[in-house]
């Protein structure tokens, strides 16, 4: 039984658009910032980081790569 949804480009451009306003957030944050709480790795970076990984290696192409390049050091570290 194939339980895929089919495309619909209104939908996915709304999610993309959330997903890139809450990056921008993180993007921000992470400008003064190496990780998200105090000076060292956590739970909650590790829970981001994951949350992130396919969106960079998936989803995200050089450009947006580019625009969010403190959140993918994040990732990366």
């Amino acid at each position: 039984m194939n339980h895929e949804l089919p495309y619909a480009k209104g939908i996915y451009q709304y999610n993309l658009d959330r997903t890139l306003a809450a990056l921008s957030i993180l993007e921000s944050y992470l400008t003064s910032h190496t990780f998200l709480v105090e000076g060292r790795i956590t739970l909650a970076d590790l829970t981001v980081a994951v949350a992130l990984a396919d969106g960079f290696s998936l989803v995200f192409g050089p450009e947006e790569q580019k625009k969010f390049s403190n959140t993918l050091r994040f990732e990366q570290t």
